[in-house]
């Protein structure tokens, strides 16, 4: 029987797939990160994930020039 809390409509996006969504290099999506202004990532495996509508929106957060705050 299939899991039923996986949505597929809402998927998980690798750290190179939030930068090429953000267009920006994949080295300053990491300096965010490492300096707390990136989105929040999560590990599955040795992988960094997040949702693509949580990616989404830390990118809408810069286009009004106030980056999203991440826990």
């Amino acid at each position: 029987m299939p899991a039923t809390d996986v949505r597929t409509d809402d998927p998980y996006l690798t750290f190179e797939e939030v930068a090429s969504l953000a267009r920006m290099k994949v080295k300053t999506l990491r300096h965010l990160r490492h300096t707390g202004k990136g989105p929040d990532f999560f590990k599955i495996g040795r992988r960094l994930k997040i949702r693509e509508s949580k990616a989404r929106d830390w990118i809408r957060s810069y286009e009004t020039g106030s980056p999203a705050p991440t826990p």
